[in-house]
């Protein structure tokens, strides 16, 4: 849990009023998350901001949306989604008891009875994923990004930490590695988001780019090889406003496959899962094809 000491007054108000919207019913919260994002959105469109711009370029290339005014109606609705997600941080509990996420595979969760290495993108709300793991009834190694300001990282924490099962979150730095070999030795599942960005660098996935394996892809895949560990492959989808669905995928198979093989495997998934819910892809505004890190 990180510390709040040294916050300014502002950090401090903005603390309280977005804990208060915990405090309502979750489809409201979700409604005052996406109206705040659809106002970023205007706004950075008016200010020509360079994030409308790639998003203009990623939805004309990847979309071939031609249409400028349709591009712009599309950039505010993909804000308003990330506005809901950042809301909903505060809700998880509200949305889970309401039946508001539903899971496809679920068959698949009950047969594995060993240790695994979840794979997930940031899509939809990939938030839920405390629930799944949850199901896999092992305590959790969370190795996680810490955003760059300081209330948006507390409020994170607080919703990953109230997750339904044990939680050890690493923030990824120095002592990642010893700390996520700990974690797989004491018999832990790992969570890993495959499709990070750093330093406003995407690293995956590749999208047509020729970039060279990296980031949580290659490490999840070089883990899995050393530990003999199945990659357990999962998603979310919206499915109307607060409503998810969380896609189960059949285990990735360690045994006998190289950390090359297995990073294939993983760019394969998340590749479709990007192509197929671009506009519900957290990373598009950041994403720049042209950019080599």
């Amino acid at each position: 849990m990180i510390s709040r000491r040294g916050w300014t007054p502002r950090q401090w108000l903005e603390y309280g009023l977005i804990r208060s919207l915990g405090l309502l019913p979750a489809p409201l919260t979700s409604a005052i998350g996406a109206l705040l994002g659809r106002r970023h959105a205007r706004r950075g469109i008016a200010a020509r901001r360079l994030w409308v711009e790639r998003l203009h370029r990623n939805l004309a290339h990847y979309q071939e949306l031609h249409d400028p005014a349709e591009r712009e109606r599309r950039i505010i609705e993909h804000l308003a989604r990330a506005g809901r997600v950042h809301a909903e941080f505060l809700v998880h509990q509200k949305l889970l008891r309401s039946g508001r996420l539903q899971i496809e595979g679920a068959e698949i969760l009950a047969g594995i009875d060993r240790q695994v290495i979840v794979v997930c993108a940031h899509l939809a709300n990939w938030e839920l994923i405390g629930h799944i793991m949850a199901r896999l009834g092992r305590p959790v190694c969370d190795i996680y990004l810490p955003p760059s300001n300081p209330v948006e990282h507390r409020i994170a924490t607080e919703a990953r930490l109230r997750w339904p099962i044990p939680t050890e979150l690493v923030p990824a730095g120095p002592r990642t590695l010893q700390q996520v070999m700990r974690a797989l030795a004491r018999g832990d599942n790992l969570l890993l988001f495959i499709d990070e960005e750093k330093d406003g660098y995407v690293h995956a996935p590749r999208l047509d780019r020729d970039v060279p394996w990296s980031g949580n892809r290659w490490f999840a895949a070089r883990l899995a090889s050393k530990y003999g560990l199945d990659l357990l492959p999962v998603h979310f989808e919206s499915r109307g406003p607060a409503r998810y669905q969380a896609i189960i995928e059949p285990p990735i198979p360690a045994t006998g496959q190289t950390p090359d093989t297995l990073a294939t495997h993983l760019e394969t998934h998340l590749d479709r899962w990007v192509r197929a819910g671009l506009e519900e892809w957290y990373w598009l505004p950041y994403f720049d094809r042209d950019r080599r890190n």
